[in-house]
């Protein structure tokens, strides 16, 4: 957990506590305000036609007699005329408007806050994530420029409707990667995915190599090179995959056990679906279902040290991410004994 001085957790939850207040004060006010007005304009309507004994000491105010409403000479009681009953309806339909006043300024202020507080939010998971050593950035608003470079990057692994939404870029000493929040459709329905990408330190190969546990690689040829599919039947940790590649056999010796332990770890800590495709030094990663919540709205209550809890993970995830680029960073192994069984003993 991170050793914060003072925890960032406790002022997040006053400040939410704080936001959700101001948001209940001052709608309040706005309601109470109309209602105020509108009994207001009842007075100086009385005023002006000098019922209810006003015309002593003040008397009709002529001024003021023009102000329309209902004939104040009635007794708001006297239910044998419709003009009480005209006068209680206007009652009640200032209050059903104050009301209305209430919950579209409640609507509106949490709105306002609810974009303060996510700011506030997401600047404190960044500082409780730097404690830990993990540089976490989150990059403007995604442009239609970026949703260009994202149909370029991501158009190998076949995906539908691909829409992003927002970047972040992780990074540390070790490796920097890019991740990008994502919207596509699978099976005719809208999903969340997450598209990562970084470069390794040095390529296995210079082959196509995909990894998929859903789905299937669509073209024949790539880059001018047949693509074949091979399976994992006797590495257990990569046998929910299938792997497309123009490398040939020598597949089996990109993924030693460190590669396939790697991946297969990144695998349970997501528990979602996997595309995973290198090419030379590039390495990208499609998680399908898989959104990156970092923030939780206004609405929901703050729990106990929720930051510290979301920079571990974070910095978990980032650790996943390392760990097969590093696997996959590096010569390929030559032990012609093993291939073919899918792995390469270290």
């Amino acid at each position: 957990m991170a050793n914060s001085v003072i925890s960032q957790s406790e002022t997040l939850a006053k400040q939410r506590k704080k936001y959700r207040r101001r948001a209940v004060f001052l709608s309040l006010f706005y309601a109470f305000l109309f209602f105020l007005l509108f009994a207001l304009y009842v007075l100086l309507a009385a005023f002006g036609h000098g019922y209810y004994g006003l015309s002593a000491p003040f008397g009709a105010i002529d001024a003021l007699s023009v102000l329309p409403y209902f004939d104040l000479s009635v007794s708001p009681f006297d239910f044998s005329t419709p003009t009480a009953l005209f006068r209680w309806g206007m009652v009640l339909a200032a209050l059903l408007v104050s009301v209305l006043i209430y919950l579209l300024s409640h609507a509106i202020y949490i709105r306002r806050y609810g974009r303060r507080y996510l700011e506030l939010y997401e600047r404190l998971v960044g500082e409780e994530t730097r404690i830990l050593g993990l540089s976490l950035d989150i990059l403007p608003l995604f442009t239609e420029q970026d949703q260009e470079s994202l149909e370029e990057d991501i158009g190998i692994f076949g995906l539908a409707e691909v829409k992003g939404e927002k970047a972040y870029q992780f990074s540390t000493p070790l490796l920097s990667w890019k991740g990008i929040q994502v919207r596509y459709s699978r099976d005719g329905k809208r999903r969340d995915g997450f598209f990562l990408s970084c470069d390794l330190s040095k390529a296995k190969s210079r082959a196509l190599i995909q990894l998929r546990t859903y789905g299937s690689f669509e073209r024949k040829q790539y880059d001018g090179l047949p693509v074949h599919a091979y399976g994992f039947a006797d590495v257990p940790s990569l046998s929910p995959f299938t792997c497309y590649s123009t490398l040939g056999q020598d597949i089996y010796l990109v993924f030693d056990k460190r590669t396939a332990d790697a991946i297969s770890a990144f695998y349970s800590f997501v528990s979602s679906d996997l595309i995973l495709n290198v090419v030379g030094e590039k390495l990208s990663v499609f998680i399908d279902g898989f959104r990156l919540k970092l923030t939780h709205p206004l609405k929901e209550k703050v729990p106990p040290s929720v930051l510290e809890k979301e920079a571990e993970a974070l910095t978990a995830f980032h650790r996943y991410v390392s760990n097969i680029a590093l696997a996959l960073s590096g010569e390929m192994g030559e032990s012609k004994d093993n291939k073919g069984n899918g792995i390469v003993s270290d």
